[in-house]
């Protein structure tokens, strides 16, 4: 801007002040005269210098006669500007350039809008092109089907999960007693889960009885689970008649071989994981040795049948059973086998005896005399 003001008398005094008041009133003037800005401008805040706290006594007196009006000050003429600026950042309505942006806008999008409408339409034709051409190529081949003839079922395979099988036994002989260990559905360690819960070890007594072998299969089939354990025991007492012809390290040996094939058909069946299975056959009495075994092995139950009839003479009896409930320290469970159903024989219907028959004994009497009064009548 260019300003022309009035010579005073003492310029060093009063110039900075009336400077800064004689701009502030035009810039003021000149915004209340021009027309809003279609955007905000910043907001400048003016301080009054009048009213700044100096600590120094000397600056702020100094301050204060800077500062002071009097009557000279009042003789100056308002300075006058000649050449004004425009607004910054405003646009004159009168430049050609004012309407042309949003023309150009508008006229950018009805072009772009008009290629997308284009491009939809061609999309659309080549995929009605290609349905067609794809059911007129299907419709020529459905004309020329060739017969087929069925085939017959295959059987279905039954699904066997992945390591459910049993490892290599480990026999292991001892003087008194043979040892066969066998591990079912071993998992490699990277598939082993965490165990959610301690393994399990169960005892079970076995006099190759149905009510043993169905004592073998409770406890597998009802109390195992994952990663548990069992121990299937056989005891040979020595005085055994069937012993005369065998050797007694080749009886154990046999009597653990069978006792083995025996609890393995039994626990195929069974969907379980990590399961050890300890087969014993153990020559000694009965009691001594189920005892002897129940101290020795870490155990969480020992399962015995109801009854046995075998040359043991009353492994699984009752008196075995209430001999292992009073001694052992771990619970005992005695299984009883489950009853066969009673077949109910059905009276045939007897065959009518002939008219003759029964008039003969008796049991149909003919009204003759009824028969007679009708035909009087």
């Amino acid at each position: 801007m260019d300003y022309h003001q009035s010579p005073h008398p003492h310029p060093h005094r009063h110039h900075h002040h009336h400077y800064r008041r004689q701009l502030f009133d035009h810039f003021h003037t000149h915004n209340e005269k021009s027309e809003k800005p279609p955007f905000d401008l910043p907001k400048v805040t003016v301080t009054d210098t009048s009213k700044v706290d100096i600590k120094d006594p000397v600056e702020a007196q100094s301050f204060q006669d800077l500062n002071k009006v009097d009557a000279q000050d009042a003789a100056v003429p308002p300075a006058e500007i000649v050449n004004p600026e425009p607004v910054q950042n405003v646009m004159d309505k009168q430049d050609p350039m004012y309407y042309k942006g949003a023309e150009l806008l508008e006229e950018d999008m009805e072009k772009q809008q008009q290629k997308l409408n284009q491009q939809q339409q061609q999309d659309d034709e080549e995929e009605v092109s290609r349905i067609s051409e794809e059911l007129k190529r299907t419709t020529e081949q459905n004309k020329h089907i060739p017969y087929i003839e069925p085939q017959p079922e295959a059987p279905k395979k039954k699904k066997k999960h992945p390591h459910l099988g049993f490892d290599e036994p480990v026999m292991r002989i001892l003087p008194d007693r043979v040892v066969i260990t066998q591990l079912y559905g071993h998992q490699p360690v990277s598939e082993m889960q965490q165990a959610k819960r301690k393994p399990r070890v169960y005892m079970v007594a076995c006099d190759f009885s149905s009510e043993s072998v169905n004592a073998i299969e409770w406890t597998m089939g009802t109390m195992m689970r994952d990663r548990d354990e069992v121990h299937v025991i056989a005891v040979v007492p020595p005085d055994d008649s069937s012993s005369q012809k065998a050797s007694p390290a080749n009886q154990l040996q046999g009597t653990s071989i069978s006792l083995c094939d025996k609890a393995r058909d039994i626990l195929k069946h069974m969907l379980l994981y990590d399961i050890k299975m300890v087969v014993h056959a153990i020559r000694g009495h009965v009691k001594e040795v189920l005892i002897s075994m129940i101290y020795e092995l870490p155990l969480t139950m020992v399962v015995c049948g109801s009854r046995g009839r075998s040359g043991m003479k009353g492994l699984l009896v009752g008196s075995i059973s209430n001999y292992l409930i009073q001694k052992s320290p771990v619970p005992v469970s005695v299984i009883r086998q489950p009853k066969k159903k009673s077949k109910v024989k059905k009276n045939k219907a007897a065959h009518a005896a002939p008219l003759s028959e029964s008039v003969r004994t008796g049991q149909l009497v003919v009204d003759e005399l009824g028969s007679k009064s009708k035909h009087e009548r």
